[in-house]
């Protein structure tokens, strides 16, 4: 008796205050999503639906380093924990300075598997691609003498001919080129590796330790979880 009395008072409810119930329902639903949240519920799949960071390994190398020992040293810190690898970015070191396009390079090389679904036009690097390709951000070909359908148009940095092969929407980087082509072609001095997930850094200082006598200094970063 008691269920079919609240059943219709539900039923006269919904006929009679559609405006009211449809309050009650979202700020239900609002108040439920929050306590769950905030009790840890969701904390589970913070870094693998969102892409967030949870562990972030910066290395500074000497100059003098050679291509092949800084594929060795990224190689080795992938290997840790590949599948929980988020994005790998190798530089000069001097990867906030302004773009221009001709004698400078304030390119980055990188490998991010979040960002192909921000490609806007063409394509994102295919797996080890190794050609002088790039992905422009979408402010820099807006500033650059481009087509407007700039794919397959070459520009010159530092002397190289590089095929345009996508332009991708909000990149933080200007010119972003193959992670290999660039660590074999370009001067590496700063390596940025970010997980979704914990890695344990008493292998991380290993593997460090390794490589010594090539890394002038190295940080290591976790993100706290939400709570």
């Amino acid at each position: 008796m008691i269920v079919y009395l609240v059943k219709q008072s539900v039923i006269e409810l919904i006929r009679n205050k559609t405006i009211l119930f449809l309050i009650i329902t979202i700020s239900f639903a609002v108040s439920v999503f929050g306590i769950l949240f905030y009790s840890g519920y969701f904390a589970y799949s913070y870094y693998d639906v969102l892409g967030g960071e949870a562990c972030r390994i910066e290395i500074s190398l000497k100059p003098s380093t050679h291509a092949k020992k800084v594929s060795d040293i990224v190689e080795s810190l992938t290997g840790l924990a590949s599948e929980a690898v988020i994005s790998i970015i190798a530089s000069d070191g001097y990867i906030n300075r302004n773009y221009v396009n001709g004698n400078t390079l304030p390119a980055i090389g990188k490998l991010n598997k979040l960002e192909k679904e921000q490609v806007l036009l063409g394509r994102y690097f295919q797996d080890n691609e190794n050609t002088p390709v790039v992905l422009l951000s979408e402010s820099c070909a807006a500033v650059l003498d481009i087509p407007d359908s700039p794919i397959g148009e070459t520009i010159t940095l530092d002397n190289i001919d590089f095929t345009i092969i996508g332009i991708l929407f909000h990149a933080e980087y200007a010119y972003i080129l193959p992670l290999d082509y660039y660590i074999e072609n370009r001067p590496t001095t700063r390596i940025s590796i970010l997980y979704n997930r914990d890695v344990s850094q008493a292998e991380m200082r290993n593997i460090i330790k390794t490589f010594h006598e090539h890394i002038v200094e190295y940080s290591l970063t976790k993100q706290a979880s939400p709570s």
